[in-house]
C-alpha cells in the first residue's frame, strides 16, 4: 500500500509544476536483491538543441541490509545520445552524485556516484543500467533499475 501512495505522490509532482519538465521513476532496483525504487530529477537547461543537460533531483531505495540504500539529494549531467523528435524512444549516458542517508544499520551515511545508461520509451517506460560507488565504502554495485516515468522525451513536444 505505501508503494501506491509514494505513486500517487510523484504523479501528483509531476503535473503540479507547469511547463518545467521533470524526469520521474517508479519501479525495480536490482542490486544483489530487488528493491523498491523511486528518483525525481528536475533537467535544468531542458534546450531541445543542446545534446546535454544538468538535474537537481532525490532518489529512493528500500532498505537493503546488503547494499548502501536510503535517500539521496543528488546532482547529475546528461549527455543524449539518441535524441530525436522522431524517434520513439530516447538513449542518454548519466552520472549522478549526491549524498546518500542510508537507512541500514551499521553503513553510514556516505556519498555515491552512479554513473548509468538510461533508457527511455515513448516517455513513459525506462530502464536504467548502471553502477553505484560508495566513496567511503569503496565498493560498488552494478543494477538494473526498470520502472515508468520518464518524460525526457516531451523535451521535443509542440503543438505545430
Amino acid at each position: 500500500m505505501i508503494y501506491c501512495r509514494l505513486f500517487l505522490l510523484f504523479i501528483g509532482l509531476q503535473f503540479s509544476f507547469d511547463g518545467f519538465s521533470q524526469v520521474f521513476s517508479v519501479g525495480a532496483k536490482q542490486d544483489k536483491r530487488t528493491m523498491f525504487q523511486a528518483a525525481l530529477n528536475f533537467p535544468i537547461v531542458f534546450d531541445n538543441n543542446k545534446n546535454y543537460d544538468f538535474t537537481i533531483g532525490v532518489d529512493y531505495t528500500s532498505k537493503n541490509h546488503t547494499q548502501p540504500s536510503g535517500l539521496s539529494p543528488q546532482l547529475g549531467f546528461v549527455r543524449y545520445i539518441v535524441d530525436s523528435k522522431y524517434k520513439e524512444f530516447l538513449v542518454s549516458a548519466n552520472v549522478q552524485t549526491g549524498y546518500l542517508f542510508d537507512f541500514n544499520r551499521g553503513m553510514g551515511n556516505q556519498f555515491r556516484v552512479s554513473p548509468h545508461l538510461y533508457i527511455e520509451y515513448q516517455s513513459f517506460l525506462n530502464c536504467k543500467i548502471g553502477y553505484d560507488y560508495a566513496m567511503p565504502l569503496q565498493k560498488g554495485y552494478p543494477f538494473v533499475s526498470i520502472g515508468i516515468g520518464g518524460l525526457m522525451m516531451f523535451r521535443h513536444f509542440s503543438i505545430m
